[in-house]
């Protein structure tokens, strides 16, 4: 049976001996009770999980709208999870590595750690660790690009970037000069089986826009040759962002894309880089792409504490009551919480009960240390301390 908050009026009518309370005022100082009693308490009915793509050469990753609090975090296939465990650490603890223009300086054998981060405004998951199945580089594009690479369409100027780069010691530099409305890159000496990647693998790349005002998209062709490829769009970052001006990195996912002829996925010799956009597009001559290459993303499950304290009539998660139709996000076996609810919004209707009233008081006591002792909140800020040992307070 679904717990409203006119359900929970009475009650707060009786601990503060006021029948003629409002709806408008119960239902404000009810809302602040279930903020405060859901942050001292670790309820189940709070816990939510959030499943995300792991890709051990990007850190940082968006966070549901509704995330308060990490409690742990683990791949989704249990296997994995035998021998190692993700240990928390503060997100500033993290950022030198995070910030290692080399992939590899990321993590040494067996570094699983994990934090959170709100400075830019948004929660945002960083996560160092390695996927199960290593990733395989196809061009770091440290040099010899101008060999290996050729331009066509409005692109042109290929050279080698030993100052501007994502990962290693260099990135392929290119101008663009806008006569039409694309400019690509292509390669025809590549030799590599990829077929154990055919529908699992997702091509990663980074890319270096000068302007994004009228910039549409950029394609991944991979394939036998010009005539059978299969084809892969772009049409924001791999966050799901919008193209920004700097680095953009890229996913382009085999599951999903266009096959033109019969590609051999043993034999994988041809790539072209395709850049869409209108004809008012600027270009310019600072474009640069850098460290391709295809890997398995792992898929993890971070559990953490929602803020969805309930839903409306209809359904929809919310943040904040503001109907008495609105219902409380609690299960069945947490039906006593109604009466922490109802004092503590008393208490925030009428400090003096506190005062006034000691049985009460004493009954609010009782049953939060009944509740703690029952579902302790979990923190996972005291892995500092002990990684190994998931401790909760």
């Amino acid at each position: 049976m679904a717990v409203t908050i006119a359900s929970l009026i009475p009650q707060l009518k009786d601990y503060i001996r006021n029948q003629n309370l409002t709806d408008a005022r119960a239902i404000r100082a009810l809302d602040k009770a279930v903020d405060y009693v859901n942050s001292e308490l670790g309820l189940p009915s709070q816990e939510d999980v959030y499943e995300f793509d792991f890709d051990q050469s990007q850190a940082e990753y968006s966070l549901p709208v509704d995330f308060i609090e990490p409690i742990f975090l683990r791949y989704k296939d249990d296997t994995l999870n035998r021998n190692k465990k993700f240990s928390y650490r503060p997100a500033e603890l993290l950022y030198d590595r995070i910030k290692s223009v080399t992939y590899g300086d990321r993590w040494s054998q067996g570094t699983q750690l994990f934090g959170v981060s709100a400075e830019e405004g948004t929660w945002k998951l960083y996560v160092l660790g390695t996927n199960s199945v290593s990733p395989l580089t196809l061009d770091t594009f440290d040099r010899n690009n101008s060999t290996n690479w050729t331009a066509g369409g409005d692109a042109s100027n290929i050279h080698d970037d030993l100052f501007i780069y994502e990962e290693g010691a260099g990135s392929l530099g290119f101008d663009i000069t806008v006569t039409g409305t694309s400019a690509y890159l292509y390669r025809t000496t590549f030799n590599n089986n990829l077929y154990s990647y055919v529908d699992v693998g997702h091509f990663k790349l980074d890319v270096y826009l000068q302007a994004i005002t009228n910039f549409t998209s950029v394609s991944l062709i991979w394939g036998t040759d010009s005539s059978n490829y299969f084809l892969q769009t772009a049409i924001t970052q791999e966050t799901g962002t919008a193209f920004a001006v700097g680095w953009n990195n890229l996913d382009f996912e085999w599951d999903g894309s266009s096959e033109v002829g019969a590609v051999d996925p043993n034999n994988i010799t041809y790539v072209k880089i395709i850049f869409t956009y209108a004809g008012a597009y600027a270009g310019g001559t600072s474009f640069r792409v850098d460290n391709l290459r295809v890997m398995v993303p792992d898929v993890m499950k971070l559990t953490y504490y929602t803020g969805y304290k309930g839903t409306s009539s209809t359904s929809t998660p919310i943040v904040t009551f503001t109907a008495t139709t609105d219902i409380l996000k609690v299960d069945s076996y947490d039906i006593g919480l109604m009466n922490l609810y109802a004092i503590k919004a008393a208490e925030i209707i009428n400090p003096q009960i506190l005062n006034d009233d000691t049985s009460t008081i004493r009954q609010y006591e009782k049953y939060l240390l009944a509740y703690k002792r029952k579902f302790p909140r979990k923190r996972c800020n005291n892995l500092i301390a002990i990684p190994a040992t998931p401790n909760t307070d």
